[in-house]
């Protein structure tokens, strides 16, 4: 993948110039070891090596331990109890948030790529 072709398909990355930068340095031990794998045995992550059931078993058990997802929702709801009427505002709310902060301030999402969206 060249530069220009990877500016045109991820034009709104905050960090673009730091990727790019990424392409011009050289490789490490670890992306060459990467590539010799995928060249020689045609697997690319080392999960893939492994049965199906394990890979799910390892993203399903073991790694929302260490890095529990949608953590800025899970802050949003109070340790004590509450009604579920009330939960679902404070919630709503923080989607609402979590969109214009995150996706909508940084330009991710692009209003006019399909006429539907238009």
């Amino acid at each position: 993948m060249t530069k220009e072709i990877f500016m045109a398909k991820n034009h709104a990355l905050k960090e673009i110039d730091s990727i790019i930068a990424s392409f011009e340095k050289p490789p490490n031990f670890f992306s060459k070891f990467k590539i010799f794998i995928l060249d020689k045995f045609g697997v690319w992550d080392l999960w893939d090596i492994f049965p199906y059931r394990w890979n799910m078993w390892y993203y399903d058990k073991l790694e929302p331990i260490f890095k529990p997802k949608n953590s800025r929702l899970r802050k949003a709801i109070p340790r004590q109890w509450r009604d579920v009427s009330s939960l679902i505002v404070d919630v709503n709310f923080e989607f609402i948030k979590a969109f214009y902060e995150d996706e909508y301030v940084d330009g991710v999402v692009d209003w006019t790529a399909t006429e539907h969206h238009q």
